[in-house]
């Protein structure tokens, strides 16, 4: 099995092969630990089908850990050092076979969510159809259900999704369809998500809110560039004084404006750079992002709410011009 650190072999078998006339009454597996970690060996079968024994010894054959029961499921408990070999062996009870088990190797540590994107508190515009939730491990791909993960519109019913384990399982991909404006909950069910081993993230809901802003013009050049393209836009214009802003794409990508423009609301989830100009905003400018301004860049009119990490505006040099609402305190 080579150097791991969480691993699954599925579908295994304990057989009577009747043409060759063999009787495999065990398995021996062959490891590596890849890092030291309290770890956590079991194989997962039906008692019913065939009662399995499991036992694990060191380089040296000594027997180090062993699961015995007349039950479904066995599991040893041991702490893996770092480069050190370890032998698991498999075994029918009283020479019995079974038709299909699993082997599944990971730590004793509850998994934990490394990211959910949009991240709590964000805004979108209505192209958004995909959540990401990241896992510090391989994820029990049997635990990521719709009971588990669901998509919950505030205010009104839950959202039909597709959930789909990438990444090796250590990511959990939501899609679904077009979104309504307004407040949508992410929820996920943290006693019933499991790593391999069975451990949950935790004992309570987690949830995180996103907003669904309406948009009558979309950033649409995946390289980011400059905002005085039209065919940067969707549909492929450039922004007006009637606008609703919205720049929101995958990746780290940076949108420059220079010119002078006039629009009615900006929301960017990308990095936003007043490198020169006047931009005019009716109402409010948000950017979850870096926001900066340089070149004597001028912002006139609009309320700054502060990105979802608290970014505001950051001045490159002594000659910008803000004229702001004074009701966000930032002007």
């Amino acid at each position: 099995m080579g150097t791991l650190d969480y691993h699954t072999e599925t579908e295994l078998t304990i057989h009577v092969d009747g043409e060759q006339g063999i009787y495999k009454e065990e398995d021996f597996f062959r490891l590596e630990a890849a890092e030291s970690m309290p770890a956590r060996i079991s194989i997962r079968f039906d008692h019913s089908q065939g009662n399995l024994d499991l036992f694990v010894y060191d380089v040296t054959e000594t027997l180090i850990g062993s699961s015995e029961s007349t039950t479904d499921n066995e599991t040893v408990l041991l702490d893996f050092q770092q480069g050190e070999t370890y032998f698991v062996r498999v075994i029918g009870a009283d020479g019995a076979t079974h038709p299909e088990y699993d082997l599944v190797i990971g730590d004793t540590l509850p998994p934990e969510i490394l990211g959910i994107d949009p991240p709590d508190g964000a805004v979108r515009g209505q192209n958004l159809q995909t959540v990401y939730i990241s896992f510090s491990e391989p994820m029990d791909t049997e635990t990521l259900t719709s009971e588990n993960f669901r998509l919950h519109a505030v205010g009104g019913d839950d959202v039909a999704i597709d959930i789909q384990p990438v990444d090796g399982d250590r990511t959990v991909e939501l899609t679904f369809g077009p979104l309504s404006t307004g407040d949508y909950q992410v929820i996920i069910d943290a006693s019933g998500v499991t790593d391999l081993g069975g451990e949950p993230v935790g004992p309570d809901p987690i949830t995180s809110t996103f907003t669904i802003l309406a948009s009558t013009i979309v950033w649409d050049n995946p390289n980011g560039g400059s905002w005085h393209t039209a065919s940067n836009w969707s549909p492929p214009r450039l922004p007006g004084p009637a606008d609703n802003v919205l720049i929101d794409k995958p990746g780290n990508i940076v949108v420059t404006h220079s010119g002078t423009t006039e629009i009615n609301s900006l929301y960017s989830a990308e990095e936003f750079r007043l490198s020169g100009g006047g931009l005019t905003v009716a109402e409010f400018v948000q950017v979850d992002n870096v926001f900066s301004m340089g070149g004597g860049a001028t912002l006139t009119g609009a309320t700054v709410l502060p990105g979802i990490a608290g970014e505001g505006i950051e001045l490159i040099n002594a000659y910008e011009t803000l004229a702001l609402n004074q009701a966000n305190g930032d002007g």
